[in-house]
Parts: C-alpha cells; structure tokens; sequence
C-alpha cells in the first residue's frame, strides 16, 4: 500500500503577457478579481501489485480539491480510479510514476464562467507523470 498527499500550485499563464487586452486580473464586475494562483492538494491511496523487478503496477482511488487558476479560477474536487506503473532505478532511490485516472468531477465555484453551471458533476480523467526520489 502507498499513500501520497500532492500539492499544486496553480497560476493564469496571462500573466507572462503584461497589457494584454484579454487580462482579467481585476473584473470591471465589483468583488470580482482573478488570483494569479491557486492551490490543489488531495490523497491518493494506491495498492501495488508486488513483482520482483523494479517495475510495479498499481491502482486504486485519486481525490483532489483545489481552484484551478488556468480553468477560469474553477473550484472543484475530483474522484477518480487511477491505474499506473512505478519505475524505480536498481537502487530504488529514484522512481518515476506513470498513471491514468477516470472519474468524475464536481464544480463548487466558478466565478468567471457562465457556461458551466455551479453543483454539477462532470465526466473527468487525468494524467499523471512524477519523477521523485524514494526513501
């Protein structure tokens, strides 16, 4: 069994382009600004199925709750199935994760958009590369 806790930090890749027309940093719309970065964290709880190489094949569930900057500032959380493989190096020190997840996803806020509706659930899935040291 393996637990990981990931955490993100998200930014509103518009901010590279100073004076751009389409900035909206600040909203013309009173108590509306757009954070230039936004936090994702979550718990992922993965089963390996043990093999004596270095290669192991995993799975098992992925939840995550954050507000995406670059989706138009979009709180949500995530559930999702992921299935993977973990290679490790001869000495187990370095490993790199390769996983592809499936699941749904419910909005919570979404200031900047009208076109997705608040408390809906929608189809989401994910891929994920990490490389890492092991201890």
């Amino acid at each position: 069994m393996g637990i990981a806790v990931p955490f993100s930090l998200t930014y509103d890749a518009r901010i590279l382009m100073p004076n751009n027309s389409n900035d909206t940093i600040v909203q013309n719309t009173r108590d509306k600004i757009r954070y230039n970065t936004g936090i994702i964290t979550g718990l992922d709880l993965n089963y390996y199925y043990e093999t004596r190489s270095h290669t192991k094949f995993f799975f098992g569930p992925r939840f995550r709750y954050g507000t995406d900057v670059n989706l138009a500032n979009i709180t949500a959380y995530t559930v999702q199935f992921q299935n993977g493989f973990l290679l490790c190096d001869a000495k187990g020190k370095m490993a790199t994760t390769f996983a592809f997840g499936f699941g749904f996803a419910r909005l919570i806020s979404v200031p900047f958009s009208s076109r997705f509706p608040e408390k809906q659930s929608y189809p989401w899935m994910s891929f994920t590369l990490r490389i890492g040291l092991r201890r």
